[in-house]
């Protein structure tokens, strides 16, 4: 009787012809009118995954390569030296006259503003922390990765080549323009300077590209990384407080008689790191402080120098590069050993940095 029994309608009609085509035991999970035999299926594409950004840096903030002779992971660093805010937002200029209340302000990384100093070296770290995860002040390898990388790049060399001539020296040789009060780049009483938006290296200076080197064109406020980004004022301006370690650790150490400066290279400065201790354990570096290219000098390169002092030499605190003012030795690598606890410097400002993790 065929594939369909004793039905003798229409209907079967039809289904006869099909059967024809595809037998008696044809499936009809596809549409054979459609699919056909033999056909197979398109497969669904499997989705492209989205790739995970990397992560970034924040606003006014920098990428700094890894360093694996420091063993410092890529981190971000703030373009400028810290300016205060309000917790509301707002810009506070002038942070050199009095000491601010620390609970009404955070820092910010930005242009304008003059840079906020009489911190003391805990509530920098505060300050820094209170900012989100991942942020916190400078720490002594972190400043040294940076000036090695600056170090680096023939840019940032008097002769554009990495090792010869003088290093840009930014903002320090104890003057600011006639005009820079007016202009609302600096402060009656302080030589401290804005970067105002951060489109002139040389804002506020009085100098320009175009003087000769010695004469103002080493006072570039910028210096720039292997990345091809830029940071202000690392070696002049204002000083910046630097953290030994994440649990605020202070140095003890023992050194030369005299309270002078010395160069980094100097048995001066080796014997006196190689005697440090620090409060909360571990070692102090003498990479931390000195350049890659072990001959470079002050005198020759304007690296800067190490300021040792001679009288109590415990529970001191580190700052890095140089102030406004030449008889400090500024530079990239300059480092002074005397700061205090307590200390409220009307030259001494700190940076944050954050973690790319």
């Amino acid at each position: 009787m065929g594939c369909f029994g004793g039905y003798r309608t229409h209907k079967v009609a039809a289904l006869l012809a099909i059967s024809l085509v595809v037998g008696c035991g044809a499936s009809f999970d596809q549409d054979p009118l459609v699919a056909g035999p033999g056909t197979t299926p398109t497969p669904t594409p499997t989705p492209t995954p989205t790739p995970t950004p990397a992560p970034s840096c924040p606003t006014n903030f920098v990428t700094v390569p890894a360093n694996t002779t420091l063993g410092t992971a890529a981190f971000c660093i703030a373009q400028y030296e810290m300016k205060a805010e309000t917790n509301a937002g707002s810009d506070v200029f002038d942070a050199y006259t009095a000491q601010l209340d620390e609970t009404l302000h955070k820092p910010e990384s930005r242009p304008n503003g003059i840079p906020w100093v009489r911190i003391t070296h805990a509530n920098a770290m505060l300050e820094c922390a209170s900012l989100g995860s991942g942020y916190s002040l400078i720490s002594a390898a972190q400043w040294a990765a940076v000036a090695r990388n600056i170090e680096s790049v023939a840019s940032n060399w008097s002769s554009l080549t990495v090792g010869t001539g003088t290093l840009y020296s930014n903002h320090s040789d104890n003057a600011i323009s006639g005009t820079a009060v007016a202009d609302g780049f600096a402060v009656t009483g302080s030589l401290l300077l804005s970067a105002n938006d951060g489109s002139n290296p040389y804002v506020g200076t009085g100098n320009a590209s175009g003087d000769a080197w010695g004469a103002g064109k080493e006072q570039r406020r910028t210096l720039t990384l292997s990345t091809g980004d830029v940071v202000w004022d690392l070696s002049g301006n204002a000083r910046d407080k630097i953290a030994i370690d994440t649990a605020g650790s202070t140095i003890s150490f023992t050194g030369p008689g005299a309270s002078t400066f010395y160069d980094i290279d100097s048995v001066a400065v080796s014997s006196t790191v190689s005697s440090i201790v620090i409060s909360g354990g571990g070692t102090f570096s003498l990479n931390w402080i000195s350049p890659a290219t072990t001959a470079l000098t002050h005198a020759s390169n304007a690296i800067g120098q190490i300021y040792i002092q001679s009288g109590a030499r415990t529970l001191k605190l580190l700052t890095r590069g140089g102030n406004f003012s030449s008889a400090n030795r500024p530079g990239l690598f300059a480092a002074d050993f005397d700061g205090e606890a307590s200390n409220l410097s009307s030259s001494a400002s700190f940076r944050c940095v954050k973690s790319l993790n």
